[in-house]
């Protein structure tokens, strides 16, 4: 039983003894003393680790490890079938894609080429030689 949980469950205990003597005395010291004793039960003084461990937590918005489904469009060409300010819709190889342009407006038909790939849309750029500036 590590330190921590050993003073928490002392503090418990007199917590029982205090919430009896409070009644007698209408005293609610008992309440403060559980809140202290649950406190440092459940993590007053836990190392990190100590209530669960790594793999017991999932965090499903941890998205550091999951690759962008568009990754192998960087470097590709394509048009803004919407005006982008600064998102819009772009379409690359066939595919309709969220887009969003890495600086300023974009025409709707232009052409933009893929910078970036993020998990639920890419970054564009408008083409230098586009004539529909």
């Amino acid at each position: 039983m590590k330190k921590g949980h050993k003073i928490g469950l002392i503090v418990d205990c007199v917590f029982v003894i205090a919430l009896a003597v409070g009644f007698l005395i209408h005293i609610n010291l008992g309440l403060i003393l559980l809140i202290v004793g649950l406190f440092i039960t459940l993590g007053g003084n836990a190392a990190p680790g100590d209530m669960f461990r790594e793999s017991d937590i999932e965090d499903e918005t941890d998205n550091s490890k999951k690759e962008s489904p568009y990754i192998n469009l960087i470097g590709s060409t394509g048009t803004a079938i919407s005006d982008m300010r600064p998102q819009g819709t772009v379409e690359v190889d066939g595919q309709r894609i969220n887009g969003k342009s890495s600086f300023g407006y974009i025409k709707v038909n232009s052409q933009v080429t893929v910078l970036e790939a993020t998990l639920d849309a890419v970054v564009v750029e408008k083409n230098s030689k586009d004539i529909n500036s």
